[in-house]
């Protein structure tokens, strides 16, 4: 994977959050069609992940199954039952990311959410 420019990592900071920058595939985030939602799930999936392979666990849940229209909502309370979000990237479990920090994506690592540019802009 390439070396970001820059990681930020606050474990305390992320565990308070509960991960929302995690939700990757919010239905509000997608400008699609329900025809095309299934199609921009698993793409959308394989452009954020491309680097997969070298994760070391596998995804919690296909996320264009869970979220294809015509999925019924059994579907999603099942994954919400056991913690998953089906809003959330299928590698954030109920304690946060499955795939050690080293191996996460580059957008992942390097990401600073507001709160966290608040801080640091206000103390």
């Amino acid at each position: 994977m390439p070396e970001s420019a820059a990681e930020y990592r606050d474990e305390a900071r992320c565990a308070a959050c509960g991960g929302r920058c995690c939700i990757i595939y919010y239905p509000a985030r997608c400008v699609v069609t329900p025809m095309e939602k299934s199609w921009w799930y698993g793409e959308y999936s394989d452009f954020f992940h491309s680097y997969r392979d070298r994760y070391g666990v596998e995804p919690l849940y296909p996320p264009a199954d869970a979220n294809a229209p015509g999925t019924p909502e059994t579907v999603r309370q099942a994954l919400r039952d056991l913690g998953i979000d089906p809003d959330a990237c299928e590698y954030k479990g109920p304690a946060g990311c499955i795939i050690a920090w080293e191996n996460r994506p580059d957008q992942c690592r390097s990401y600073r959410c507001h709160e966290w540019e608040w801080a640091e802009t206000n103390g």
